[in-house]
């Protein structure tokens, strides 16, 4: 594990199946300032969506990451 990294990763010790993830705080931070002022925005625009189109566009995302994973192990 890179000491340095904003993202470290390691086993948990009661359980070696696992794997959990530590943000650093500077990277904390910087998330938050990135993308924290629109954070509610989102929400509230959300609010304004029936459950079928939530539910579209989850779809759509789920679809747009999956093609973004294979074009990255292509």
């Amino acid at each position: 594990m890179d000491p340095g990294a904003p993202v470290r990763r390691g086993r948990d010790t009661a359980d070696r199946r696992r794997v959990l993830l530590e943000v650093e705080e500077e990277a904390a931070r910087l998330g938050w300032a990135f993308f924290g002022p629109v954070t509610g925005e989102v929400v509230t625009a959300a609010e304004g969506f029936g459950e079928g189109e939530l539910e579209t566009v989850r779809r759509f995302l789920a679809s747009v990451l999956e093609v973004t994973r294979r074009a990255r192990s292509a």
